[in-house]
Formats: structure tokens, sequence, C-alpha cells
């Protein structure tokens, strides 16, 4: 009876051991975002996390962890460089504080419309450019969210550069979009962003700008009377991961994490541009006065000064890169 319980007992471990041995060779993966996880970052990362599951068995297992629990947008960064954390989604604004050619889409009037950043993000140059993330630590799987941030004014529809002249514009405290609205003849007004709605009430402004859903989520439009429809800046994301854990991975996990991550970061542009499509109609109703300008041209042309002064500061290569993202649009 000793014998045969012995026996058992052996089995049982073996068992045990087996199972545990399948388990170290899972890896987990922590993926990181800032925004609310009720956004669009939250379903098409998961969509990422659930496909690169099924394609590898579950041999990769990624976790999500979104609303920015893991901390700021540079924090989560600077996680991801250094390797306490293993990916995130993260605006190319503050990706550009680590990898500084991600300065070429903070550039005015970069797109022509939400169609050309989508032929962007499965360009040869799109891979150009997030191949430049490997001289920083790390690897660009891909670009997502095809908005820009478009003006909202209680004045005039925005149809030249010219429209612009006068208008004071609630702008962020950013160097490039300041000089971008002034050359355009506005007048930049950095104020806090809590403070937005009541300065357009008050008139201390005459307009703002942002992404469609925040001037819809924000209400912005109720003191607001034109929303030109003008792609003045890329709201885009980028997703990145640790160069060291990605060069751990298996040549065919490499290659199912990137199909993974295009399809994630799909959805996550069919989400926004819902969104956008939302806060159109939303606003339409409020009766807000909607224009599109027949013409990029003259806001390029008007713009050509930031350009001058921005791009000898970014790493060679740069203007290059942008030559092939504006050809893309043709």
């Amino acid at each position: 009876m000793k014998r045969l319980i012995l026996v058992f007992l052996t089995c049982l471990m073996l068992v045990v051991f087996f199972f545990v041995s399948i388990g170290f060779t899972s890896t987990t993966l922590k993926c990181a975002h800032v925004g609310a996880v009720t956004s669009p970052n939250e379903p098409g990362l998961k969509l990422m996390a659930e496909l690169m599951s099924e394609k590898t068995d579950g041999e990769i297992d990624i976790t999500v962890y979104g609303g920015g629990v893991l901390g700021g947008e540079r924090d989560v960064n600077e996680g991801v460089q250094m390797g306490s954390i293993d990916i995130t989604l993260t605006t190319t604004g503050v990706l550009e504080n680590f990898v500084p050619t991600m300065g070429i889409l903070s550039l005015p009037f970069l797109f022509n419309d939400s169609d050309h950043f989508k032929k962007f993000e499965v360009s040869k140059v799109a891979e150009e450019l997030l191949a430049t993330c490997e001289d920083y630590g790390l690897k660009g799987l891909g670009f997502s969210t095809p908005v820009f941030r478009e003006p909202l004014n209680s004045k005039r529809p925005i149809n030249t550069p010219e429209d612009f002249k006068g208008l004071k514009i609630r702008l962020m405290e950013v160097p490039i979009h300041m000089d971008t609205y002034a050359a355009m003849g506005a007048s930049p007004t950095p104020i806090a962003y809590a403070e937005v709605y009541s300065s357009l009430q008050l008139g201390v402004v005459d307009g703002c700008e942002n992404a469609l859903s925040s001037l819809m989520d924000m209400k912005f439009y109720e003191v607001s009377k034109y929303l030109s429809r003008l792609p003045v800046f890329s709201n885009a994301f980028a997703l990145v991961m640790n160069l060291d854990k990605w060069n751990n991975l298996s040549n065919k996990q490499q290659q199912d994490l990137l199909d993974s991550a295009r399809k994630g970061l799909d959805l996550i542009d069919d989400g926004y541009i819902a969104k956008g499509e939302e806060a159109i109609k939303v606003m339409e109703k409020a009766g807000i006065i909607i224009n599109t300008p027949s013409s990029m041209d003259p806001f390029i042309q008007a713009t050509k000064s930031v350009y001058e002064k921005n791009v000898p500061n970014l790493p060679p290569g740069c203007q290059e890169i942008i030559d092939e993202i504006r050809a893309l649009a043709k």
C-alpha cells in the first residue's frame, strides 16, 4: 500500500512539474495608456492582447493598464525606455521628448485629412519613422488616430489664413502651436484648460482648438459659433515597446505582435473617427456653422516660417520624411 501511495505521489509531482514548466514558457507584457478606460484606446489595445494570445497559443500574454494607473504619459514613456513597462500607446507630442524625430508629426498642416493620415499609417515612410525609435531604446510598433486639433471660434468661418487675423485663440503653451497661429495672423493666448469655457463665454478669447471629441465633451461649442475643418495639428498616437523586450521575442512572435498591433490600432482609429462624427452631429444640432476650406495650400504657405524655424532643429533626414509624408496625399 505504501508503495502505491509513493508511486501516486511521484506521478502527481511529475504532473505538477509539467504544468508549472509550461507556465514558465509564457511571457506577460505590461501595456499602459493614460486615456480613460472608456476611450477607444482601451478596446483597441485589448484586441491587440487577445489576438496576440491567440496567435502565440498563450505564450505571450499582454495585460492592458488604462486610465493612467501606471503613471502619467511622460512617466510611462520613461518606464518603457527603462523596461519597467513593456508597451505604451502615447501621443507623439510626448514621445518626441524621447525620440526627437517624432517632432515631425507636431508640424502644422502635415496631413490634408484623415484619409491622408490613414495612408501614412501603413506606408514605408511610417516604417522609416518608427525605425528611428530604436536609436533610443524603443521599438515602434505603429501609428494611430487620424484626427486633428481643429479651430472653433465665435467670430467668423476660417477659409483662408487671413480670416485668423485679429482672433484671440486659446492654445496650449506649446511653442510650435503658438508660432503656427501667430504665422496665420491670430493672437495666440495660453489659458488653462479648465478656464477655456468661461474664457470663451466672457469673450476673453474668440476661439480655441482641439480634437472634435474634446470640443464636444467640454461643450466649448455652446459658447462658440463657427467650426472650421482645418487639420492644423495631428493628434497622433504611437505604439512603442521596450527594445530589449522586443529583441527577446522570436521572429514569429515579433511578426504576430506587429499584426495584432495593427488590428488594434485600426480599431482605435475607427473609434476616434466615430467620436468625431458624433461631435459634428452634436454641433450641427446646436447650430454651429461648419465650413471646410477649399484648399490647404494657403495655410501651408502661411506657416512655412514654422518649418524654417523648427525643421533644422530636428535630426538629419527629417526633411526627406516630411516630403515623403506630403507626397502620400498626391
